[in-house]
């Protein structure tokens, strides 16, 4: 890690930084840590914290504080996306948007039936897609209602009413009749399918770990992302540890979920390792 030391009453000289991607921290004279950021170009980045200071009330406030700023390159820009994302919740700084993160998330798997089957296992295939991400049941049952409202689909095909013939929303005509013969469970199945398809997960194409490489030649750094179902198992700048980080385990988190399925669909040229 590259350490750079200013004065907190002064607006610092950041041209010793690098512009290059990585992380970088702000923290107070006192060693709180103010801040946790990325970029691809970290100097430039830095800079225009310092020169938002003069127009922005927060950004005055936090640049105020800084009295040490600390740095830790990165292959690339997935690297940094990845870090940044793990150590605002890891270390909590004072100026980040607090993040938590997401244990216990369940998603929805589309049984033949037409009901949907609460899963916490998150493993998306294309064989067995899933829909959703929701912190509770609860949470899950109330997106559900609203889908079946927005698109005419009967709560009591999809579990969540009891009963026998016409359901209430029928009777309301706000339920097409899968409940009582009206629309066939094909059809009502077909409709279901269109309405989650914007909630499907990103599937894992691969029959395990890979490891997703960078490298930055300016910089001579070079590094290995180990992810399995969207987990991230470990980075490292040593090709040899990738095996045994494979091994290891991950908990899925959310944030991490979007970065990694997001910059492989952005990606698609993105050399995989498979491990």
């Amino acid at each position: 890690m590259t350490t750079s030391v200013f004065p907190a009453t002064a607006p610092p000289d950041v041209a010793d930084l690098p512009d290059s991607p990585g992380v970088y921290h702000f923290y107070a004279e006192r060693g709180a840590l103010l801040y946790v950021g990325k970029s691809i170009h970290i100097r430039q980045r830095v800079r225009s914290h310092f020169q938002q200071a003069k127009t922005d009330v927060r950004h005055a406030r936090l640049c105020r504080q800084v009295a040490r700023i600390e740095v830790r390159p990165t292959a690339g820009e997935l690297g940094a996306l990845l870090l940044e994302a793990q150590q605002v919740k890891d270390l909590k700084p004072l100026y980040n948007k607090r993040l938590r993160r997401q244990r216990g998330l369940l998603s929805w798997r589309l049984q033949a039936s037409g009901e949907l089957e609460h899963v916490t296992r998150l493993n998306s295939s294309k064989e067995s897609p899933l829909y959703g991400l929701f912190r509770s049941r609860h949470q899950a049952r109330e997106r559900l209602r609203e889908m079946a409202r927005e698109h005419g689909l009967c709560l009591r095909v999809l579990g969540l009413e009891a009963g026998q013939g016409r359901c209430f929303a029928q009777q309301l005509n706000r339920c097409w009749g899968a409940c009582c013969g009206l629309e066939s469970l094909s059809s009502h199945q077909q409709r279901l399918q269109a309405a989650l398809l914007p909630l499907q997960l990103a599937t894992w194409d691969w029959p395990g770990a890979i490891a997703l490489p960078e490298s930055d030649p300016v910089q001579g750094i070079r590094q290995w992302h180990v992810v399995r179902q969207w987990c991230l198992l470990g980075s490292t700048d040593q090709a040899k540890r990738c095996a045994a980080l494979a091994l290891g385990g991950g908990d899925f988190d959310l944030d991490l979920y979007h970065i990694l399925s997001g910059w492989l669909q952005r990606h698609p040229e993105q050399p995989v390792e498979l491990l």
